[in-house]
């Protein structure tokens, strides 16, 4: 914190691909240029915490020869630290970090805005005469089209289709701006105006929800740990499981009667969406939630998917209590002061996946002819 573009870890690959572009003859700027240049100097700024930080973890990977190595190392690292901050009810739980305090965390969630800005819509002043506009001028040009024959409507069709597309992006300005009027209403009668969002922000831009996001991921990977770990599940992970015994087939030689556990861990952050997070397997259970938040999301439909079988070995062996404890305290320190983001990708809104789910899917890397990697750095 503090310390602006020089303290995030991009700067580090930034300079390493400079230089590697400079060694292999690319005409760039050198080193005194970029010095030269208030901005330059700005771009390539690098604190020496920073750097610290990076090169104390470096030396925990130890040598490094291919690619998958290193996505494996890196894989286990994230792993065994998900799994330290993922334990409830101790200092080490994510709630209880620094990161997590200093996380800006607004009032609304996107789909509380959403919802909001359903009902804000229907008041609006500006809005319903923007759209009583719109109507009007659509019904001019179905009159200008009736009334001649082409091409003499033209002139007068082309004019009210420019008037029509303003309108429109007018409609859409406003609704934008509704969105921040939403999120980040007045404080009271005296109190500044309500925020407007600016052009091209959405529900989904308007609102900062950092300390959800990081107690979601810890949630979700607590779901993880609990599938892997059945005999942590309730007392180390605190998750639920619950079991349903299902349908059994209709027919004269009914098989034996089966079972379905299904887990889940308890939103706790306060205001949230959704009161529960559920571990689904593929097949029924996964299938017809997923059908069904396409369709029409609703907060009890927040899923997370069961990890691929092949990439278990892995997760049992990274994402573990013991794992934790065998982190070294460089690999702790870069984890929580420069990679904290718990989800560490382009969060999509209502389906979650927990490192390495997203990248441990069956993935198959094909090198060419009839070579190919399955779980790059993972198997």
């Amino acid at each position: 914190p503090g310390q602006g573009d020089g303290g995030k870890l991009s700067q580090i690959a930034l300079h390493d691909m400079y230089v590697h572009a400079l060694k292999y003859g690319v005409p760039m700027m050198k080193g005194d240029e970029i010095l030269d240049s208030a901005q330059m100097r700005a771009d390539f700024a690098l604190s020496p915490g920073t750097i610290e930080a990076f090169n104390g973890w470096l030396k925990t990977a130890g040598p490094i020869g291919r690619m998958e190595d290193a996505i494996g190392h890196g894989m286990a690292d994230m792993l065994a630290w998900r799994a330290l901050r993922a334990q409830p009810g101790t200092q080490d739980y994510v709630t209880h970090q620094a990161f997590f305090l200093q996380a800006e965390e607004h009032r609304m969630t996107p789909y509380k805005v959403e919802k909001g800005l359903d009902e804000a819509k229907k008041t609006d002043p500006q809005l319903r005469a923007l759209h009583a506009k719109l109507a009007q001028l659509q019904q001019q040009k179905s009159t200008a089209t009736a009334s001649q024959q082409y091409p003499a409507n033209m002139p007068r069709i082309m004019e009210l289709d420019a008037q029509i597309a303003a309108t429109e992006t007018e409609i859409t300005r406003r609704t934008e701006a509704l969105c921040g009027e939403v999120a980040h209403p007045k404080a009271g009668p005296d109190a500044e105006d309500a925020a407007p969002a600016r052009p091209g922000e959405s529900v989904w831009d308007v609102t900062t929800n950092e300390q959800t996001d990081l107690r979601e991921g810890a949630e979700e990977m607590r779901l993880l740990l609990g599938y892997l770990h059945p005999d942590e599940r309730e007392t180390k992970w605190k998750v639920t499981a619950a079991v349903r015994v299902n349908d059994a087939p209709r027919n004269a030689y009914p098989a034996p009667a089966t079972t379905t556990t299904t887990l889940s861990v308890a939103r706790e952050q306060p205001g949230s969406d959704s009161p529960t997070v559920t571990l689904a397997e593929s097949g029924v259970l996964l299938a017809s939630v997923w059908s069904t938040v396409c369709r029409n999301y609703s907060p009890s439909h927040d899923i997370v998917a069961a990890p691929a079988r092949g990439v278990v070995h892995f997760l049992k062996k990274h994402a573990s209590t013991e794992a934790a404890n065998r982190l070294q305290k460089a690999v702790v320190t870069l984890l929580d002061d420069y990679v904290h983001d718990s989800r560490i990708w382009f969060r999509v809104p209502w389906f979650h996946e927990y490192v390495p789910g997203g990248y441990g899917w069956p993935r198959v890397i094909f090198e060419g002819g009839k070579k190919r990697i399955a779980y790059l750095g993972m198997a």
